[in-house]
C-alpha cells in the first residue's frame, strides 16, 4: 500500500469499515510469514480470516470465519480451549398455544422497502431506506421458526389422520421406514396406504408452524420443541506466554 500524497480528507462517520481493495494482497503479510492453513500462518501469533484466507466470497461467510478465525486465537492466548456451543433442545410450556404462529403469516406479502431516489443518491447516504415498524412487523413474523420443531409420539399416535386433514400445506406423511440421512437429518420413505403405514411424520421442511396439528390431534400425541445455540466458557488461570528476546515487528 503507497499513501497518495495530497490525497487525505475527512468525512464524519459512526462506523468505519476498513478496505484495502478488492482482492487480498499477500505483501502485506511480513516476511517470512506464510499462510499455512484455514486461518493459521507460518507465525503461530498471526492470524488470517475472511476473504483475505480463501478469497472473495461474501459478508455472511467472511463474518462467520472471522468468529472461527477469533476462536482459535482465544485458544491459542489462553493456552487451552475455553470455548464451546452446544445446542439446548426444550419443551415449550405452553403446548396448546405453540409458537404461535397462523396461517396467515404465511400467506402475508413482503414488505417492500423504500429506496432513494437517483437524483437524491450521493456518496455518504444509504440507498435502502429501511422498514418503518409496520414493515417490520410484518417481515418478521413470515419467519417460518426453524429452531421450532413440531413430533409426533409415536406410542400415542393412533393414526386418525385428523393432523393430515388439517395440514395447510404436504407437511404430514405416512411413512413405512423413518431413517436418518447422510447429513443427519430425518427422511422417510412414504406410502399412500394407512395399513402399510409404520408412522406419521412431519416433515420439518415443509412444516410452517401454524400449529394446526397440535390443536387437533385427540391423543396429545404432538408436541413443539424449541432448539437454541448456546455458547459455554470455561473459566481458566491466564498464564502469560514466556517473553521473546527480540519482539516481533508486526
Amino acid at each position: 500500500m503507497i499513501p497518495v500524497e495530497g490525497s487525505e480528507y475527512d468525512v464524519p462517520c459512526d462506523t468505519l469499515i476498513f478496505a484495502i481493495g478488492q482482492s487480498r494482497m499477500l505483501e502485506i503479510l511480513p516476511e517470512p510469514v506464510e499462510i499455512t492453513g484455514k486461518h493459521t500462518t507460518s507465525n503461530a501469533r498471526v492470524f488470517v480470516s475472511g476473504d483475505f484466507a480463501y478469497g472473495s466470497l461474501d459478508v455472511i461467510h467472511a463474518v462467520a470465519d472471522a468468529k472461527e478465525a477469533a476462536l482459535e486465537m482465544d485458544e491459542y492466548l489462553m493456552g487451552e480451549k475455553r470455548r464451546a456451543k452446544s445446542v439446548e433442545i426444550r419443551l415449550l410450556e405452553d403446548q396448546m398455544f405453540g409458537t404461535g404462529r397462523l396461517r396467515d403469516m404465511d400467506l402475508a406479502a413482503p414488505p417492500v422497502m423504500d429506496v432513494l431516489s437517483v437524483v437524491k443518491r450521493a456518496r455518504d447516504e444509504e440507498v435502502d431506506r429501511g422498514f418503518d415498524d409496520e414493515q417490520t412487523r410484518i417481515a418478521a413474523q413470515r419467519c417460518y421458526l426453524c429452531n421450532y420443531k413440531y413430533e409426533i409420539d409415536q406410542d400415542r399416535c393412533i393414526h386418525c389422520d385428523w393432523c393430515m386433514k388439517v395440514m395447510p400445506r404436504d407437511c404430514i406423511h405416512r411413512t413405512s421406514f423413518l431413517f436418518r440421512g447422510r447429513d443427519g437429518a430425518d427422511e422417510a420413505v412414504d406410502t399412500p396406504i394407512p395399513r402399510e403405514a409404520t408412522y406419521i411424520w412431519i416433515d420439518s421442511d415443509e412444516c410452517i408452524r401454524c400449529g394446526a396439528c397440535l390443536r387437533i390431534c385427540p391423543t396429545e400425541a404432538i408436541t413443539v420443541r424449541k432448539t437454541d445455540s448456546q455458547e459455554h466458557v470455561t473459566a481458566v488461570e491466564y498464564l502469560p506466554r514466556q517473553a521473546v528476546a527480540h519482539p516481533p515487528r508486526f
